[in-house]
Parts: C-alpha cells; structure tokens; sequence
C-alpha cells in the first residue's frame, strides 16, 4: 500500500487525464470510476482493477473486497478532491482496464431484446438509458455514431454503473442492420412523423429498438431499414418525451408483453 500526498504525482496524473481526456481512456484502454456501489458493479462485471484510491479514514470502504495491497493507493484530502468528480467525494475512486467487445462475440447467443442509440451524446440522457437498459433485461445495448464514450465519468456517474453491468458494442448502422438480419431480430425505430402506435404492435419476437437523438430523431438509415417505425401515443400539447422516456416506456412494454400478458 502506498500514499500520495501531491497532485503532482504520476499516478494522479494519469488518472486526471483519464477522466478529462476521452481521447487517452481509448489509447490507454483504461477508464476511472468512482464510488464503492460502482466499483462493486465493475468486478461483478469482471473488469480488472488497475489501481483504487481512497482517503487515509477510508480504508474500511474497501474491507467488502479481497484487493491486494499493491493496487490500493491512500491519499490525504486535496489529492482525493482533485481525482474525484462529485461534489462531495466520498468511498473510492479507481482505474479499470476497459473492455471491447464486438457484435462477433455475441453472433452465437440468443439475444431477445436490443438497444441501439444512434447520435445521443448527452451523459444524463446516456446514463438514464443505460439504467433502464439494466433494469429491462435488454441484452446488448448497440452505440452508433455517439460522441460520448461508455466510459466517461457523467456517463458512469448518471448511470449509477450500469455503464459497466450491461453488455455495450460500439459499431456502424450497416453492421448492426446486417448482425440483426442474420439473427431474425426484427427492428423498430421510434419515430415521430409516422401513424403506427406503439402499443398495437406485438412484442413476440426477439426485438432491437432503435433511438436517436431528441432534436433529429433516428437518422433515414433506420427510417429506411427497420421493420415498423413507431410511435408512443402523446394525449397532451406536446410532441414527443425525453428520450430516456420514451425508451423507458418502450423498453417496459416489451417486458410486459413478453412475461406479464
């Protein structure tokens, strides 16, 4: 075990850049993540510890885990408030290795439910969606054209973790259209400018939604190669709900149809 004193240190360094620096979590493959609850999801996940910095007074937050010495770092207060991205830091901050999966390692599984997010880049929208994605079974959520990577702190941060507990691919449309064709998932893109309610459509198959961004939607390429473009009924003055909404109805309709109808 070893402490730090200076955020002037190497390692605090590092892990600075890790959470400003999108750019260097994908060149060095490793992502920083705060919080006990979070980091309990990382290794139920199986994602490898690099290294976990705590305050000298904290060391019992990580008595729950069988950590070897070396990975745990103590700091005092001034380095913990520089590594740590809420407001009132508090339990752990660590370093994980990232991991890569493609749309390959899931062509041999029976998938039944999909995610696709096209465009989004708001972290709060992204880590509402990752949460429903988790709550709702979905499982694989399918990143198409996102600016913001899975691993940025707001994005694990809003997402409570579940960044980490569902299974995530980052691809192009004309893959994940093809990966879904091969596997007979039909496709529905929610879609504002169209007549078919999504409540009259059955939900008895395996299903991948498609959602795109608040201001543009979904792009033509989904308009064009999904199987029913669908809409949720909207009874009041305005047109459309947040996308996390929208998803979170869509998402638990399917639930419902599939294990409750």
């Amino acid at each position: 075990m070893t402490h730090i004193s200076s955020t002037q240190n190497p390692s605090i360094k590092q892990l600075t850049q890790l959470i400003e620096k999108s750019s260097f979590r994908k060149s060095s493959q490793l992502f920083a993540l705060e919080g006990i609850i979070e980091m309990d999801i990382a290794l139920n996940a199986g994602y490898e510890l690099v290294n976990a910095y705590v305050l000298e007074d904290g060391l019992h937050y990580l008595k729950p885990f069988d950590l070897p010495q070396a990975l745990i770092y103590t700091v005092n207060l001034p380095v913990f408030e520089k590594i740590a991205v809420r407001h009132n830091p508090k339990n752990v901050v660590c370093v994980f290795k990232a991991k890569n999966q493609t749309l390959a390692d899931y062509q041999n599984l029976d998938l039944n439910l999909v995610m696709i997010l096209e465009g989004i880049e708001k972290p709060g929208n992204i880590g509402a969606l990752l949460r429903t994605a988790d709550a709702t079974g979905v499982d694989l959520v399918v990143w198409v054209d996102c600016p913001t990577d899975r691993y940025n702190p707001h994005v694990l941060r809003n997402s409570l973790g579940c960044a980490l507990s569902v299974d995530i691919v980052v691809c192009q449309n004309r893959e994940i259209l093809d990966f879904l064709n091969s596997k007979l998932i039909q496709i529905l893109s929610a879609y504002l400018h169209t007549e078919q309610n999504f409540y009259s459509f059955p939900l008895d198959k395996p299903t991948a939604m498609v959602f795109g961004t608040e201001s543009t939607g979904i792009s033509s390429f989904w308009v064009e190669h999904c199987d029913a473009l669908v809409k949720i009924p909207m009874l009041g003055k305005i047109d459309s709900l947040n996308v996390s909404n929208a998803a979170s109805v869509m998402l638990y309709e399917y639930v419902r149809q599939r294990q409750f109808a």
